[in-house]
């Protein structure tokens, strides 16, 4: 007799076969990818500060490095320089002119060579 088995990860189908109840095999995905994040983890405005500043921690399961093709339209980025590879940089924009809206983006890239477009 056979009978459906599904296996599921992370809302996923893996496996949907139909085999003898007794002889099912699971065989694992591969691993997933390192991966790399950038998110928002400050906003400082004036009177705090004397321009806005906005600071994008980025965080790459691999190590970074390093942060590259920095952009910015009405302001300054600053990435710092890194020594070895970390697990996670802050990188910071600061704004020029508070009237004007500001634009910014980056490239991280890790220890495996993938590239993350930071925005």
């Amino acid at each position: 007799m056979k009978s459906w088995h599904v296996a599921r990860r992370m809302g996923m189908v893996l496996v949907a076969v139909a085999v003898p109840a007794s002889t099912l095999v699971y065989t694992a995905p591969p691993a997933a990818a390192d991966t790399i994040t950038c998110v928002v983890t400050a906003v400082r405005r004036p009177p705090e500060v004397p321009s806005s500043q906005q600071d994008v921690t980025v965080t790459a399961s691999a190590g970074l490095q390093s942060i590259t093709n920095g952009a910015v339209s009405n302001g300054t980025m600053f990435a710092p320089n890194f020594a070895g590879n970390p697990t996670s940089v802050v990188v910071t924009a600061t704004k020029w002119d508070e009237s004007q809206r500001t634009i910014w983006s980056f490239d991280a890239t890790d220890t495996t060579g993938f590239t993350q477009h930071c925005v």
